[in-house]
């Protein structure tokens, strides 16, 4: 089996100076990353359901339903299977966002979001939360008070 890695680079800038544009990855390519960003996604997923699997056998004693090799086996593999029907529909992201990194691709939803919060920078609504009150509570003395009833 041979290993064949290519990287997708281009130089930081052109003789004129505009910004890098990445090379279209051929489909061959495209095939290969997006079937190992899978297979990732896959692995870990059930490395996920392994850990989680594992905290419930602990929890539930040597008594417990998860205590039978039999039962444990079962689960096992039922959890390699959910973990591979979700990698395929890729639920978690991660295959998304492996291929996106790899190949210099924008995410395929992340267009809203991204003028979204573009929006909220512009409209300062990013920082909101340390902003300080529109309008500060207004506390009145007792004598200032006195004072307006006194004209």
């Amino acid at each position: 089996m041979r290993l064949e890695t290519r990287l997708n680079t281009v130089p930081a800038a052109d003789k004129e100076g505009s910004a890098p544009v990445a090379p279209a990855a051929d489909a061959e390519y495209r095939a290969k990353v997006d079937k190992a960003a899978e297979a990732f996604e896959a692995q870990f997923i059930r490395q996920m359901l392994a850990q989680m699997r594992q905290a419930t056998r602990t929890l539930s004693g040597p008594d417990g339903l998860f205590a039978n090799p039999v039962n444990r086996d079962m689960l096992d593999i039922a959890d390699t299977a959910v973990a591979d029907a979700l990698a395929r529909t890729r639920q978690f992201g991660l295959a998304d966002m492996i291929v996106r990194d790899l190949l210099g691709e924008p995410l395929k939803n992340a267009g809203g979001a991204v003028a979204l919060n573009q929006q909220a920078h512009a409209d300062g609504a990013a920082l909101a939360a340390f902003a300080p009150p529109l309008r500060a509570p207004f506390h009145r003395t007792q004598e200032s008070h006195t004072d307006a009833h006194d004209q």
